[in-house]
């Protein structure tokens, strides 16, 4: 195979030169752009160039023009998730696997994960198996993703571990996207509340305050309070600015620290009514993902490895951990996780119950089905319930400063009769 060597910039804006092999100038391109590199010049080791050829040249022979930095989509979850079951679909059409990539190179819209499928079809076509080719893209395809993949390839039902994959990040998406649904009403009533009391304090008490002062009385304690309430905010602004903008940095460096992401998903669960229904959320993705990886036939222990690294939550993970260790010594599932403080009793029950029929798969599938179920309903029931909280809360800030205001020009209007 010809050798090139490549000329490539890097994202921070470095340089770099190096030699690979690929079939010809517009493969190491391509290879290059799905390992996020932005190439510059590409040229046969033996000497032979492009012949004026440009990079932008190469990759638009089939691809359209190349992707520039800064102006890539990222690959949303919903076009991973179609990609994987129109593959998975394709294979069960009998179609081969070089053959089904080229057709989905042609059908993508987005120019990165385009770039990234057809590093996969040069990768098989140059013999390599495809979950090989997979990982060379680890930010794209998780761990679970390659194992799953490895899993179909050795039982030689590639196409049911892609439609199990595309199941389970339908299933995601649509957790993901019900609850961002769900809480986006209250999060824009929470910012239009905010605003309207900065705008309060900020712009329309001040204009009675000079009003105020003309009269010559004192002021009830109400109104006392909530001119020096907005005359601090005006004075020193900037000062609640820096403390917050210090607080919030120095929040984000820590959650970063493992003991810190530990605190973080620990006080989270025990938020009242939130805890319970992020519980819920958490436990069915671990089932989920466990059910899916066992069901395509990844052991056991492979298969907690996978499922803790997409928990997406510490509290969790460090009982899986504990469970691994257990498991690995020859006990079974449900009793290691007994004494769990995230799993209820009838999850460990079901999980049980799967293990002495030698169903578990099913079993983790009916759990992660029943609580999204549980989830659906806890969703909506929050909703609901955060709307009129947020009404009531944002109605008495407002009306403790409707009051404040008017009680002066009631006073005033009594003195004056």
């Amino acid at each position: 195979m010809p050798v090139f060597t490549y000329e490539a910039k890097l994202k921070t804006g470095e340089r770099v030169t190096d030699t690979i092999e690929a079939e010809n100038e517009r493969a190491v391109v391509v290879r290059l752009q799905a390992e996020g590199y932005f190439p510059l010049k590409v040229t046969l080791r033996e000497g032979k160039g492009l012949k004026g050829k440009s990079i932008e040249k190469l990759t638009s022979a089939k691809s359209g023009n190349p992707p520039r930095e800064g102006t890539v989509r990222r690959i949303s979850g919903k076009e991973f998730a179609v990609f994987t079951r129109q593959l998975s679909s394709l294979l069960n059409a009998g179609v081969s696997l070089l053959k089904a990539l080229e057709v989905l190179i042609r059908q993508t819209k987005n120019e990165n994960l385009k770039a990234i499928i057809e590093s996969l079809k040069n990768s098989v076509r140059d013999g390599m198996a495809f979950s090989e080719a997979t990982k060379k893209h680890p930010k794209v395809f998780p761990d679970l993703y390659v194992g799953m993949i490895k899993a179909g390839e050795a039982g030689g039902v590639l196409d049911t571990a892609l439609n199990r994959l595309a199941d389970w990040l339908e299933k995601e998406e649509d957790l993901k996207r019900q609850v961002s649904s769900s809480l986006a009403y209250p999060v824009i009533m929470a910012l239009v509340g905010i605003g309207t009391v900065l705008f309060l304090l900020g712009y329309v008490i001040p204009k009675f305050v000079v009003m105020f002062e003309d009269i010559g009385r004192t002021l009830p304690m109400p109104t006392r309070i909530l001119i020096a309430i907005s005359g601090h905010i005006r004075g020193w602004w900037f000062l609640y600015i820096i403390v917050i903008g210090v607080i919030v940095w120095a929040l984000r460096r820590y959650i970063k620290t493992k003991d810190g992401k530990f605190l973080l998903d620990r006080f989270k669960l025990q938020i009242p009514v939130m805890g319970i229904l992020l519980n819920k959320i958490i436990i069915s993705r671990f089932t989920r993902t466990l059910g899916t990886l066992l069901e395509n036939g990844v052991p056991l222990l492979l298969a907690l490895g996978m499922a803790r690294d997409t928990a997406g939550n510490e509290v969790l993970s460090k009982e899986i951990d504990n469970s691994y260790t257990k498991v690995e010594m020859g006990e079974g599932l449900a009793s290691t996780l007994f004494k769990s403080q995230v799993f209820p009793p009838i999850v460990i029950d079901m999980i049980a119950v799967g293990e002495e029929t030698g169903n578990l798969p099913d079993a983790l599938s009916r759990i992660s089905d029943t609580n999204d179920r549980e989830i659906e309903s806890g969703v909506k029931a929050l909703t609901s319930l955060i709307e009129p909280v947020m009404i009531l809360v944002m109605g008495s800030i407002v009306g403790f400063i409707v009051m404040a205001m008017l009680l002066p020009v009631f006073e005033m209007s009594a003195f004056v009769r």
